[in-house]
């Protein structure tokens, strides 16, 4: 099962990472404003887009 886990995540990063700096977490956002690496203004965006793709891949599975 954590293989599966593990190959998901890494693909996860693979694919957003070129888009989005692979923020796939809420908690990798909030850390990259603390440490100044994205504008404030942007972390709300990406933190409904988390949110809404959670939500998609809920209803998907």
């Amino acid at each position: 099962i954590h293989i599966g886990f593990t190959l998901g995540v890494m693909m996860a990063v693979y694919v957003a990472g070129g888009v989005s700096g692979a923020h796939v977490n809420p908690a990798v956002s909030l850390a990259m404003v603390v440490l100044g690496k994205l504008p404030i203004k942007k972390f709300p965006v990406y933190v409904a887009a988390q949110f809404l793709g959670a939500f998609a891949g809920s209803c998907a599975v």
